[in-house]
């Protein structure tokens, strides 16, 4: 997709709410193509999710696209803005990058159920932006953070439609996410108020749904994370080892829940961007 002007996002986006926090820096690494983002709208059949359509001047990789998942935040944050720094850097490297508020944030709205509904949000998502002829789609997966990692896994395992999926330091097993946050709003008040509301914590955890996923999965976790505990990560991978699903799993030495230092940021982008091209080769 060609851009008629440029825009250059420099800015670093630092959010750390809730049981999220994420440092991508657009201008922690070099920046290969002036990048452009647009509100972009994509409606459902009780919900339109809102958020921005990224993409480049680089044009090698645009008729891949990405849709990307913040997490939880406080109510009044809007998450599809909050991750363009990130969206940026897919877009430089040539893909077309969108990020949504989910269901619960603005300008989206709704109502957050822990991952229930924001999942099946996506399922329709997804069909949705693949009959889109002005994409040109080829091929479609999902990277999320935190909540939204969460919430990509349990799409990967409601839908037969995605190429690639990148979960960082995902929620995938909320009944040990409770016994083991140091978050007590988590343990006390969001886990037992929200997530434990029908359907339940077992059919919101991902680790439950392993039998249904098709598409190769890659987990980012950092080793120190309290928040979402790395064991998250570790005990799905192993569990889809187990059933023979294929994924992959980078574990950051010395980062806590997505306070990446630039270089560890700029690992764990690196290795989604290899993760990503292996995927759809």
């Amino acid at each position: 997709m060609m851009i008629s002007r440029s825009w250059q996002l420099m800015i670093c986006t630092l959010i750390i709410a809730g049981f999220s926090g994420m440092a991508f820096c657009a201008d922690n690494a070099p920046v290969q193509a002036r990048s452009l983002h647009v509100p972009y709208s994509i409606p459902l059949k009780d919900i339109t999710l809102e958020g921005y359509l990224v993409s480049s001047d680089n044009t090698s990789y645009a008729s891949t696209v990405i849709i990307i998942l913040h997490g939880w935040f406080s109510e009044d944050v809007n998450g599809a803005r909050a991750y363009l720094s990130y969206a940026n850097r897919l877009a430089s490297a040539g893909f077309t990058a969108i990020t949504v508020s989910m269901r619960g944030w603005p300008d989206t709205g709704g109502i957050d159920d822990c991952g229930h509904k924001q999942s099946l949000d996506l399922v329709e998502a997804v069909e949705w932006l693949k009959n889109r002829s002005a994409l040109q789609l080829s091929n479609i997966g999902i990277v999320g953070f935190s909540q939204g990692g969460q919430v990509s896994l349990l799409t990967t395992a409601k839908s037969d439609q995605l190429d690639f999926t990148v979960a960082y330091f995902p929620v995938t097993d909320i009944n040990a996410w409770q016994k083991s946050s140091n978050i007590k709003g988590i343990t006390h008040d969001y886990i037992p108020n929200t997530c434990a509301q029908a359907p339940g914590k077992e059919l919101k955890s991902p680790i439950n749904h392993v039998r249904s996923i098709s598409t190769p999965v890659l987990f980012i976790h950092g080793d120190e994370d309290l928040r979402v505990p790395t064991e998250q990560s570790i005990s799905m991978v192993d569990k889809m080892k187990q059933m023979n699903k294929y994924s992959e799993l980078l574990i950051i030495k010395a980062a806590g829940h997505g306070d990446f230092s630039a270089e560890q940021s700029q690992l764990a982008f690196d290795t989604a961007v290899d993760f990503i091209h292996r995927s759809i080769e």
